[in-house]
């Protein structure tokens, strides 16, 4: 603000987010009003989903370094994804490429997100990928290794 001689200043009214509302009666009575929200959705299982994500980022690590071999990867990888495999397959190879960590995004039942921590004796590297489940089978799609 430059100038505070022309500042303006605006009282604003709470902003409560979607799905709360305030207990009108409790208020009236001078109790505090409590917030109540639109119950949650059943909890959905995605068991199965982090149990092939988790194969996927082993078959990952597993190929980089060269425990597995790369034309087993075309009957569950894409072109792209493929590549990214290839690519890094010499950086690694050798290295003892093992799989640090894993986190799994749920998109849905048949869908996921995963990112990988790939721990290396030099040093840890990133990757992302997509897991979805498409003609009866699991896919893996958009490799990312850094």
């Amino acid at each position: 603000m430059s100038d505070i001689a022309t500042a303006q200043c605006l009282i604003l009214g709470p902003v409560l987010p979607p799905g709360w509302s305030w207990q009108t009666p409790a208020r009236a009575r001078g109790v505090r009003a409590v917030p109540q929200t639109a119950p949650a959705p059943p909890p959905v299982r995605y068991r199965r989903l982090e149990m092939v994500a988790a194969r996927f980022a082993q078959i990952i690590a597993e190929s980089l370094d060269g425990r597995r071999s790369l034309g087993q990867l075309e009957a569950r990888f894409d072109a792209d994804s493929l590549a990214q495999i290839v690519e890094h397959h010499g950086d690694f190879s050798g290295t003892k490429v093992r799989l640090g960590s894993i986190r799994v995004q749920p998109r849905s039942n048949t869908c996921a997100e995963v990112t990988l921590r790939l721990t290396t004796e030099a040093g840890d590297h990133a990757a992302a990928l997509r897991v979805y489940r498409a003609n009866g089978r699991w896919w893996g799609s958009e490799l990312v290794i850094g």
